[in-house]
């Protein structure tokens, strides 16, 4: 799933790291303006567990001092594992009111819309988390830097999906995982694994990412 020798170095430093910093989620308040944000892979837990992810991240993007804020850059390098509404949630003050990412079926029709509202965060018309509201809209103005990499999928690449037509977004790093755009279930019969691809997944503008997720 991974080409090159270069790339599979790369995957693997940031693998091994993930490890190092698995559930430490970091932030880093440079003198410059500018704030650092690293969400690392993630144990889930129950739902309470969840829910003080959500928070915790959500509450390091908001609880600075907005005047001293030039802009943010958000590390999803190490973001393979965790839960990615838990993810999405968090990430909503980058994120604004509005749809943030859509499932897509095999037919190409949008089989359901996560989004944004009044700080929330909503399956359609359904809540699924309901977090601290603070004010954020400072927040979604703010210039983000998002880096992502080889090691990057499952809720880093909804992450990375959802903030792909931010304005004043900026992508660096590489691709992320093959394929890690993909729903797929998987099923186990007599020894024999088979996966079945079910949804795709879409930014707010209906661009499919079925393959990798690039840098700009």
């Amino acid at each position: 799933r991974r080409t090159g020798p270069a790339e599979q170095w790369s995957y693997k430093i940031l693998q091994e790291k993930a490890g190092q910093y698995r559930n430490q989620l970091t932030k880093i308040h440079f003198q410059q303006g500018f704030v650092y944000l690293r969400i690392p892979s993630f144990d889930p837990g129950d739902s309470t567990q969840l829910l003080g992810f959500a928070q915790a991240l959500r509450d390091s993007i908001v609880l600075v001092n907005q005047a001293l804020v030039k802009g943010y850059i958000l590390d999803l390098r190490l973001l393979a594992e965790g839960d990615k509404l838990a993810v999405l949630a968090g990430l909503g003050p980058f994120l604004g009111e509005g749809p943030a990412i859509k499932r897509i079926d095999a037919d190409g029709r949008v089989d359901g819309t996560w989004h944004i509202r009044e700080g929330n965060l909503l399956l359609d018309s359904v809540a699924l988390f309901r977090l601290r509201d603070w004010d954020m809209a400072s927040v979604a103005e703010k210039p983000l830097a998002v880096l992502i990499g080889p090691y990057t999928s499952g809720p880093g690449s909804v992450a990375a999906i959802a903030l792909k037509r931010r304005p004043h977004t900026l992508f660096a790093g590489s691709a992320t995982n093959k394929g890690s755009a993909l729903v797929t279930t998987r099923f186990e019969r007599d020894g024999v694994t088979a996966e079945f691809t079910t949804h795709s997944l879409a930014d707010k503008a209906n661009t499919l990412y079925l393959e990798r997720i690039t840098p700009d």
